[in-house]
């Protein structure tokens, strides 16, 4: 994910993404990936990849592509015949040509298996070892550091020990100032478009790892309607692989289509911030049942659908009449944003239901 944003703001640092599938991986190289985890199973968290997909990985391409082993979901404390699985896999990536492989293996009390994850990086030979987001769930994360140091691993992706790394700025921090030069702290999980540049300005990471995938609907033309699992599928979001990360000074705007996906960082300081948005939007578009009417200005032709409040354009900078008109506008609206205005509810023949729904969803937003 965020390749540009590699190439614009972070210099000589490395994108990681996780794909699921051969198609994913190559989409995300296409795009500008620097390295791929390659995974199957996503439902399950990442799963060892079949032999066959493998041996085919292998034959497509010759950039850096480090499949995950992990013979399972669930938590990472293996059988002894789980581990012999483990070896083979790795074995095999090995013979395959693989740079690189990603494991992760816990004890019982929470500590890193470091007898078998040692095992594990010897038998590797000259492939890079990462030990993956079993890290976040190890009783002491300062400890676990300090051992996989000592027993020769590359990197540790992790989320700071929650489930999204955007809420463990703090504790990256610390594993970034800890690890120094020795080992490579990999954030991951969360990571996003609309996130990266503040992760990485505020936690000194030199690499970032991120999913960035979307679901894809079924190709099937048919689908027994008795059967009810879903037939979807993951692959990379190609358009957030080439997301590009924007600084915008004062008097600045960005001009995008209305279905590109952007957004922005919170604002941390203590400065007052205003956007502006411009809607373009034909006069057919019909809105949502129970929705009040747009207000919009008529930039060229005929509302032949009467969807829409026409108003009129302002005289001057804050023309007293468009200024007035504006706080009705924004009294309008008061009933969507405000989750305690129940007579504009039913005044909108809305449910308290969905009122609640579309607040939520603001809120999110």
């Amino acid at each position: 994910m965020m390749l540009e944003i590699i190439k614009l703001k972070m210099s000589k640092r490395i994108i990681e993404i996780a794909a699921f599938s051969i198609e994913a991986a190559l989409n995300a190289l296409n795009a500008g990936a620097d390295r791929i985890e390659f995974c199957e199973n996503p439902m399950e968290g990442g799963t060892t990849p079949s032999y066959g997909s493998l041996l085919l990985m292998s034959q497509l391409t010759k950039q850096p592509v480090y499949p995950i082993i992990r013979p399972r979901g669930g938590d990472f404390l293996y059988t002894d015949r789980e581990f012999q699985v483990m070896q083979n896999d790795l074995m095999a990536c090995q013979q395959l040509g693989f740079k690189g492989a990603v494991i992760g293996l816990l004890n019982a009390d929470g500590t890193i298996d470091t007898k078998r994850t040692s095992a594990l990086i010897q038998a590797a030979g000259q492939m890079e070892i990462s030990f993956h987001r079993a890290f976040d769930r190890c009783i002491d994360p300062f400890l676990a550091l300090e051992q996989l140091i000592d027993i020769g691993c590359k990197r540790i992706l992790t989320s700071g020990q929650v489930p999204n790394v955007g809420n463990a700025i703090p504790m990256i921090q610390q594993l970034v100032e800890k690890a120094k030069d020795r080992i490579i702290i990999l954030p991951g999980s969360g990571v996003r478009a609309d996130n990266i540049a503040t992760i990485v300005t505020q936690t000194g990471a030199k690499e970032m790892h991120s999913s960035a995938r979307k679901a894809m609907a079924s190709k099937m033309g048919f689908n027994q309607p008795s059967m009810q699992e879903s037939m979807q599928y993951f692959d990379v979001d190609v358009d957030e692989s080439k997301a590009v990360y924007m600084e915008l000074d004062a008097g600045e705007m960005s001009l995008h289509h209305v279905k590109l996906f952007h957004g922005s960082d919170p604002n941390e300081s203590q400065q007052r911030r205003v956007g502006l948005a411009i809607r373009y939007i034909p006069t057919r578009a019909k809105p949502l049942e129970g929705l009040p009417k747009d207000s919009v200005s008529l930039v060229r032709g005929v509302d032949n659908f009467n969807y829409f409040h026409h108003e009129f354009s302002p005289k001057s900078v804050m023309d007293s009449a468009s200024v007035e008109q504006h706080k009705k506008i924004t009294e309008t609206y008061d009933w969507f944003i405000n989750p305690n205005s129940k007579d504009l509810i039913a005044n909108h023949k809305i449910s308290k239901g969905e009122h609640q729904q579309n607040f939520e969803q603001i809120k999110l937003i």
